[in-house]
């Protein structure tokens, strides 16, 4: 089991710092959703998450329509000087540029086709192919992609469905790094709450070195990876995640989502969680939290005309009517009722 500290340490963080830490404990990369007006806030703190919670060198990169491959090639990297250690990868690269351990995407769902793919690349490949030179990854490495639309929509399909899980973050949650930062500006420190509530910019240059010592370690991180693989899964209750998988394929108002990659994941994403509770074993309360974080930006809602039942004679009528409404979030939430946990 994870030692209090580290149990501790997990009770007292936001959703979006464990979202964050999530990621990095599996070594996957996370999807993050929120309305318009608070995608620049979110950005900021999930920038200062990754610099501030585990200490990792971050950019933030703001894609848009226009954006070439150039643009992303450039925004990427940053000076080997400012690195540590364990981030200095094999680069095939003779030059002073490295990519960053944290690469915060604004606007994901706004970037070209080209874009998106290349993204995936670095995602899965763990390289980016310049014209000049082959840039790998860091050993701690992570994507957090900002969204404001349904990633089934805007995003290509297998760049979603790369993501390991997503959280949403509503208008009422809390931003507490954004709120404890504080700037010093023409000499003046000055609180972010106060200046930037509205719409906050990007940190100053300066700020973006990470702490000397941050709020997770790099010991905890590695003693978390171990822990998750030590995890424990009895029967009933891998039989129990088995259940809301095939349920959730098979149910009418799903379009697609629950792939392979996406099974794959939710029993990652379970192993993961168990020593964040203080426990080495999986619980249903655990495979329930899984689901939904898992699910959320996969699962599609299926269009009238393409619902199953039509097939053996249902009016398109009356499915409209039975779909009208369904949301992604109520077909999971469906799921997790009607499927019993074990006792």
């Amino acid at each position: 089991m994870a030692s209090e500290s580290i149990t501790e340490k997990a009770g007292t963080m936001s959703d979006l710092e464990l979202a964050v830490l999530l990621g990095l404990i599996a070594g996957q990369h996370v999807l993050i959703r929120s309305n318009k007006a608070q995608k620049d806030l979110i950005a900021q703190e999930v920038e200062l998450i990754c610099l501030n919670l585990v200490g990792l060198q971050t950019i933030r990169l703001h894609c848009h329509q226009t954006m070439t491959l150039e643009d992303l090639a450039e925004s990427l990297l940053i000076d080997t000087r400012s690195g540590d250690d364990d981030s200095l990868a094999a680069d095939l690269a003779l030059g002073s540029k490295r990519i960053a351990n944290a690469v915060v995407v604004e606007n994901l769902d706004f970037a070209p086709h080209a874009i998106q793919i290349q993204i995936l690349e670095l995602m899965r490949g763990k390289r980016m192919f310049t014209r000049n030179a082959v840039y790998s990854v860091p050993k701690r490495f992570i994507v957090v992609g900002l969204v404001t639309s349904p990633p089934t929509q805007t995003l290509n399909g297998m760049l979603n469905d790369h993501f390991f899980m997503s959280h949403t973050h509503l208008p009422e949650d809390d931003t507490p790094n954004v709120t404890k930062s504080n700037r010093t500006i023409n000499g003046v420190e000055e609180s972010v709450s106060q200046r930037d509530s509205v719409r906050p910019g990007p940190l100053p240059s300066h700020q973006r070195t990470p702490p000397q010592r941050a709020f997770i370690s790099v010991d905890e991180l590695e003693s978390l990876k171990t822990l998750s693989t030590q995890v424990k899964m009895n029967t009933e209750v891998r039989g129990y995640l088995h259940d809301i998988v095939v349920h959730l394929r098979m149910h009418r108002a799903a379009g697609g989502g629950v792939s392979a990659l996406a099974t794959r994941h939710f029993h990652s994403l379970v192993n993961v969680m168990a020593p964040l509770h203080g426990v080495n074993y999986v619980t249903p309360s655990i495979v329930v939290l899984a689901a939904r974080k898992i699910y959320a930006h996969r699962l599609a809602v299926t269009k009238p005309e393409d619902e199953r039942s039509l097939q053996w004679g249902s009016s398109l009528q009356a499915v409209r009517k039975l779909l009208d409404g369904v949301t992604v979030e109520g077909v999971i939430e469906d799921v997790l009722e009607n499927v019993k946990p074990p006792l």
